[in-house]
């Protein structure tokens, strides 16, 4: 008998028939928070194959939830900082208004810290959502959301790379789309092909939305300048 990941007890037949084990991040009340999520996160970087297919498919929510919170405060935080902080590192101009580059050096670092926070809390939930919904219109017949949470959760584990900033946040990109698939294709059973074509819909329904809205607002700034040139 072992710990499952919801506090209760596993005997070997329950915890399924592929030999599936305990991850750190599920044994994380006895090897402590930090020392979990650094184990599992480095053994999804290095060996994301062998970590998927012996990882249990079900775990409670919360479970995965915090660590993929924790995944993007640790790939994200490291980049952020450093954009928050080069505002002030600039030198001032002339033509700036007195009290004017503070103000606004000071907005710049709450608002970077308010995106931190409200994408580390909605962002999980929104894109496995939104992968769960792909995986589905790709014919893969996924089966229940849980799971898919869970892998996209277990993925962000590849964003230890973001410890870096700026280039590791780049890098964290690709490393977590391709642990994404590898999830997909344990935790569902699915072949590659479907679960790569799932991250692939999954990222343009995210982009299209995004480049509308990008293309919205340069069309207003051009119309607002050709308005305003005499």
């Amino acid at each position: 008998m072992r710990p499952g990941p919801g506090g209760g007890l596993l005997c070997g037949a329950c915890r399924g028939d592929r030999g599936a084990d305990l991850l750190a991040w599920d044994r994380r009340k006895e090897l402590g928070v930090a020392h979990a999520f650094w184990s599992t996160s480095t053994e999804v970087l290095r060996a994301p194959d062998r970590t998927f297919a012996r990882a249990l498919p079900d775990a409670p929510f919360e479970s995965s939830y915090i660590f993929a919170i924790l995944s993007q405060m640790v790939g994200i935080l490291p980049t952020i900082a450093v954009q928050t902080m080069l505002p002030f590192l600039l030198p001032a101009t002339a033509s700036d208004p007195e009290g004017a580059r503070e103000v606004g050096m000071v907005a710049f670092a709450v608002g970077m810290f308010v995106y931190v926070v409200m994408w580390a809390l909605m962002g999980p939930i929104v894109c496995a959502a939104l992968d769960h919904v792909a995986l589905k219109l790709v014919g893969a017949r996924p089966q229940g959301f849980d799971r898919t949470f869970r892998g996209w959760a277990l993925a962000q584990g590849s964003m230890l790379p973001g410890l870096v900033p700026v280039c590791g946040a780049i890098i964290t990109t690709f490393l977590t789309w391709a642990a994404r698939v590898r999830a997909y294709r344990a935790f569902h059973g699915i072949s590659t092909g479907r679960a790569f074509a799932a991250t692939v819909v999954a990222s343009a329904l995210i982009a299209l939305p995004v480049l509308l809205l990008v293309g919205v607002g340069v069309a207003a700034a051009v119309a607002a300048s050709q308005t305003a040139t005499p």
